[in-house]
C-alpha cells in the first residue's frame, strides 16, 4: 500500500510554496493597453504594469498582460492596442536563453562566456584607438588560484 502521508513543512516552506504559486497563477504573457468601458470604477485583480490596482475610472486606461483578458470576456474592459503578442515575447525568450545558455569555451586568451549585450555601442572607425606603450599589470580574479587543486607527490 501506498504512504499517503504529505511531508510536513514548515511555515517558511510553506510561505515559499505559496509565493511561487501565486507568482505561476498570476502570470500572463504578452503586453496590452486596455480601457475601462464599464460603467463605474474597475478595481484590478493584480498590479498593473505601472503598479496600480485601482480604481480605474470610466474610459481610463492601463497597461498590462494577458492576465486581464478575464476582464474583456466579461465585458469590463476592452484592447485598445497590442504591443507585445504572446508570440513575439516567447521568440524573444527563447532567443535570449540560445546566446545566454552556450556552455563557455576555453580559448588561448581564456574562458570565453556568452552574455547578452544590454546597449549597443556604436563602432567609431574614424579615429583608431591609441594604445599606450606601459605594460597592464596583471591582476588575479579570485583571491585563491589553486582552490580545489589537490598536489599528489609519490
Amino acid at each position: 500500500m501506498k504512504n499517503l502521508r504529505r511531508k510536513k513543512v514548515n511555515r517558511y516552506e510553506k510561505q515559499a510554496q505559496r509565493r511561487e504559486h501565486l507568482k505561476t497563477t498570476l502570470q500572463g504573457k504578452g503586453m496590452y493597453i486596455f480601457e475601462n468601458i464599464s460603467k463605474g470604477d474597475l478595481w484590478l485583480p493584480k498590479p498593473a504594469e505601472d503598479g496600480s490596482k485601482g480604481p480605474i475610472p470610466p474610459g481610463k486606461q492601463w497597461q498590462g498582460d494577458s492576465y486581464f483578458m478575464q476582464l474583456v470576456q466579461n465585458h469590463d474592459a476592452k484592447i485598445v492596442k497590442i504591443l507585445i503578442s504572446p508570440q513575439e515575447q516567447l521568440q524573444e525568450q527563447k532567443m535570449d536563453k540560445l546566446l545566454v545558455d552556450q556552455p563557455d569555451r576555453v580559448t588561448v586568451e581564456g574562458e570565453v562566456e556568452h552574455v547578452m549585450a544590454t546597449e549597443d555601442t556604436p563602432l567609431n572607425e574614424e579615429s583608431p584607438i591609441v594604445q599606450s606603450t606601459t605594460k597592464k599589470r596583471d591582476i588575479l580574479i579570485n583571491e585563491d588560484p589553486l582552490h580545489g587543486v589537490t598536489i599528489i607527490q609519490d
